[in-house]
């Protein structure tokens, strides 16, 4: 009997964890399909696949307010690819980002294509401050991906609940 009530209190209070999820970072999140398209055209350099995302937002990187509430969530944006760049810890497409979702704190948008064992996928942004290391091409793709925020476990498209 007090086994029940316990596991019934601790399900309540992992829910109610999940009923205010934090913002990690806002993104323009590409489908499965996307992310096949993009692997199958510039293939995979490092063993971990990444090709998730286009940050917007960091709260590490960039601190303060996501301004989430003032963002078109959940709406399908266009990603046209520019460029590409790698080297040894990370492979990345430079991509044109939408007027009004542009990453914060001069980045360059990208979406981090794969990673080596050990680097992350952060380590775009060095590579890619550097523009010499970029290859630019006419002719390169557009992916699509839909405007949301990570939680820390998985893509969101709604507003957090206060």
């Amino acid at each position: 009997m007090i086994d029940r009530i316990a596991a019934r209190w601790i399900s309540r209070l992992s829910q109610g964890a999940q009923e205010h999820p934090e913002v990690v970072y806002v993104a323009v999140f590409l489908t499965p399909m996307e992310r096949a398209r993009l692997i199958k055209r510039f293939g995979k350099t490092h063993p971990e696949l990444e090709a998730h995302h286009m940050t917007i937002w960091h709260q590490t990187a960039d601190g303060g307010n996501s301004g989430l509430e003032q963002l078109p969530l959940g709406k399908t944006f266009p990603l046209k690819i520019l460029g590409y760049a790698e080297n040894e810890r990370v492979q990345a497409v430079v991509v044109k980002s939408p007027v009004n979702v542009r990453p914060r704190s001069g980045r360059v948008p990208h979406i981090t294509l794969s990673i080596a064992v050990g680097a992350s996928a952060k380590d775009s942004n060095a590579l890619l401050a550097n523009s010499s290391s970029i290859v630019w091409e006419s002719g390169l793709p557009t992916v699509e991906g839909k405007l949301g925020w990570w939680d820390g476990t998985k893509e969101r498209f709604d507003l957090p609940l206060k």
